[in-house]
């Protein structure tokens, strides 16, 4: 059975444009963060080079430490259909399953989209805080005000 692509970007195209609004939470308003999600660069269809990627349903890890972190062996797809991509370490909330986790690129192929509207928000430290925390401090800080 052969998957009609242009169905399947309209419908993409429609899930994203009917999204509801959510709100970022106050955790990740932190001064500290800034915006880490990238958009890609697509030709006039809206396709652009195919990566791993991550919709609803995923793979996660666990550090001993009780951080849930995501890396490519969480992605189950490669898409050419995505409107936003990490390519460096970053806090991301998953709005759907409200929970946050610690992305984590591979070294050979860093770049993996996150598909649909339950990923609004990824977080990587500012320039300037770099220096003085990690991204997984930040994560602590989460953990400690949501016992």
């Amino acid at each position: 059975m052969a998957i009609d692509k242009e169905k399947m970007r309209n419908r993409f195209i429609e899930l994203v444009k009917n999204a509801k609004p959510i709100e970022c939470p106050d955790f990740l308003k932190d001064d500290r963060l800034e915006d880490a999600f990238k958009e890609p660069v697509t030709d006039e269809n809206g396709y652009s080079e195919p990566i791993p990627a991550i919709w609803n349903d995923y793979g996660y890890g666990e550090y001993e430490d009780s951080v849930l972190f995501i890396t490519l062996k969480s992605a189950l797809i490669k898409s050419d259909l995505y409107s936003r991509y990490l390519d460096e370490e970053a806090l991301v909330w998953d709005s759907n399953k409200e929970r946050l986790l610690l992305y984590v690129p591979d070294p050979n192929e860093p770049r993996m989209a996150f598909k649909g509207p339950s990923w609004q928000f990824a977080k990587r430290l500012k320039p300037e805080f770099e220096d003085y925390i990690t991204l997984r401090d930040v994560y602590y800080e989460y953990l400690e005000g949501n016992k």
